[in-house]
């Protein structure tokens, strides 16, 4: 479904408005500020639709990624600084609302030697994805070529070791809240 037209364009806003606006209510979002966002994320469909390519993932998660990429977009711009300072929000308190399990994990630099500890004690091919997320920063496909499996089920494999990396975590004393 590509939304060449205005029709079209509102079968995929209608098709995925309760996702975008379920993501922007768990990051803590006003009812005025998601209606703000998603109008910045149906322009953003809109204009980038042509680059979307559905073998690399399916609709619904190209979507999220936009969703994601225009509420970091939101929070480091000028206005939403403007925002915390007036409302006296301290900058430890920003940074836990604003970020996800994604920005957490990335944030790894300041972890790094735990994060190593807690992967060197999953399975390998958990660990192994992770790494190559995470540190690496290679795309489903690339990992998929990598590993010998379909791209999709790098995203499953990924799932999982986000699970096993919160139950390492917690088996070796550290708080799952350190990255997620």
């Amino acid at each position: 479904m590509k939304p060449q037209s205005e029709e079209n364009l509102q079968q995929v806003i209608s098709k995925f408005k309760p996702l975008i606006t379920s993501i922007l209510k768990s990051k803590g979002c006003s009812y005025e500020l998601i209606k703000d966002l998603e109008q910045d994320i149906y322009v953003k469909i809109y204009l980038n639709f042509s680059k979307y390519n559905n073998e690399k993932g399916a609709l619904g998660a190209w979507v999220r990624t936009i969703t994601n990429n225009v509420f970091i977009d939101y929070c480091r711009s000028k206005s939403h600084k403007y925002e915390l300072q007036t409302k006296g929000i301290s900058k430890s308190e920003y940074a836990l609302k604003t970020s996800d399990v994604s920005d957490q994990l990335i944030n790894y630099k300041m972890n790094h030697k735990i994060l190593k500890e807690v992967l060197a004690n999953l399975p390998s091919r958990h660990a192994d994805v992770i790494s190559m997320v995470y540190f690496e920063e290679l795309s489903y496909n690339e990992i998929a070529d990598k590993l010998n499996i379909p791209s999709k089920q790098v995203a499953s494999v990924k799932i999982r070791a986000i699970s096993y990396l919160q139950k390492a975590m917690s088996s070796l004393g550290y708080s799952k809240a350190m990255f997620f």
